[in-house]
């Protein structure tokens, strides 16, 4: 579209934003997963807890040597604990899976995958602890707690945590205030890849208009059942 500027590979800071002039600005800066172990269980930091992240997995970072334990630790319960898991197995580390779930990935029942995901990962070669909460990190070992039965296990290792993840919203709270500016997609609120596009979706369609963005921005049909 003749109407429309890209400018690939250049990241901006809020000067840079408010010398463009634009009369609305949307932030998808993204997310950034969580180093400290809290999650969906834990609440408080992991005591020792300053690990390797899926952001440090796919930037490259690895475990200090290769062919060592790795204890992946899923307090997300969705796909991308089990992709780091064979990744690092395929590389030759001696990987275990931790999750405090019943099983791997649980979210994924709701896309039929979640069996295809353990066979995949029994196949490699990777232990499964369900309903282990990791308790502690210390320099190459870590220790987990079964949560039905209290009991304590140290393993040896390095842990990757893949628990939550905290907006990228650094630049809004800059420009909150000074131009008319809205956080979009995992910018706002971490959630699954679909919610990002179509929220990208949505604010095309309505950055022109009046529509609250905190509305519903669909009608909803409501049955009045007679007795």
């Amino acid at each position: 579209m003749p109407n429309v500027e890209i400018y690939l590979g250049s990241e901006m800071n809020a000067d840079q934003i408010q010398e463009f002039g634009a009369d609305k600005v949307a932030l998808a800066t993204g997310a950034l997963w969580r180093n400290d172990g809290v999650g969906r269980s834990i609440r408080f930091p992991v005591p020792g807890c300053k690990v390797l992240t899926p952001d440090d997995i796919m930037d490259g970072k690895r475990p200090a040597r290769a062919g060592s334990a790795v204890t992946i630790y899923d307090d997300d319960h969705y796909y991308m604990a089990s992709v780091i898991a064979e990744l690092l197995a395929s590389e030759g580390y001696r990987v275990t899976l931790a999750t405090q779930g019943m099983c791997v990935a649980s979210w994924t029942e709701y896309t039929l995958e979640q069996r295809h995901i353990e066979n995949r990962l029994l196949n490699a070669g990777i232990q499964i602890l369900a309903r282990h909460q990791l308790t502690e990190v210390g320099e190459e070992w870590l220790q987990l707690t079964n949560t039905l039965t209290g009991e304590v296990s140290n393993h040896e290792g390095s842990v990757v945590s893949v628990t939550a993840r905290l907006p990228r919203d650094e630049l809004f709270e800059v420009l909150k205030g000074k131009i008319t500016v809205r956080r979009i997609g995992d910018c706002f609120g971490p959630s699954i890849i679909a919610a990002a596009v179509y929220e990208g979706h949505r604010y095309a369609r309505e950055f022109d208009t009046d529509i609250d963005p905190d509305a519903v921005p669909f009608n909803r049909t409501r049955h009045k059942l007679q007795h």
